[in-house]
C-alpha cells in the first residue's frame, strides 16, 4: 500500500543545487558521501576522479539540501560527442549509480528521491 505524500511533505527540501568541480561545496559533498549509510564509492569526489580521468566526461553532483545540509545527491556525468550527448549516473561502475540519500525517515526519502529525478 502506498501512502499518498501531501504537497506540504513533498516540499520538504528546501534547495536544489547544482555541485561542479572546483566549488567551495564540494567538501560538504564529500563530507555527505562519507557519512551517508546508503552511498557508494561509485558516487564518490574520488570516483568522479577516476571517471574524469579517463575521457572527455563532465561531471555534476545534483544537491538536496534540508535545514542547510545536504540530505540527497545525484552523481552525474555529461558526455558530449558529435552524436549527441549522453547523461549517465555512474558510468563505468556497474550496478551501483544512482542517488546517495542520507535521511533514515522512508517518507522523506521518497520525496528527496522524487525530487532529484524531477530536476
Amino acid at each position: 500500500m502506498t501512502k499518498e505524500v501531501s504537497s506540504k511533505e513533498r516540499t520538504m527540501p528546501e534547495e536544489l543545487i547544482l555541485i561542479t568541480r572546483g566549488e567551495r561545496r564540494e567538501i560538504e559533498c564529500a563530507q555527505f558521501l562519507e557519512s551517508c549509510p546508503h552511498s557508494y564509492f561509485q558516487q564518490t569526489l574520488e570516483w568522479r576522479n577516476v571517471i574524469e580521468s579517463l575521457g572527455d566526461d563532465e561531471s555534476i553532483f545534483l544537491a538536496a539540501k534540508h535545514n542547510g545540509r545536504i540530505a540527497g545527491i545525484l552523481p552525474a556525468y555529461i558526455f558530449r560527442s558529435k552524436h549527441g550527448n549522453i547523461i549517465n549516473s555512474i558510468p563505468h561502475a556497474g550496478p551501483l549509480g544512482g542517488m546517495a540519500i542520507g535521511v533514515e525517515n522512508k517518507e522523506h526519502r521518497e520525496i528527496i528521491f522524487a525530487q532529484l529525478i524531477d530536476a
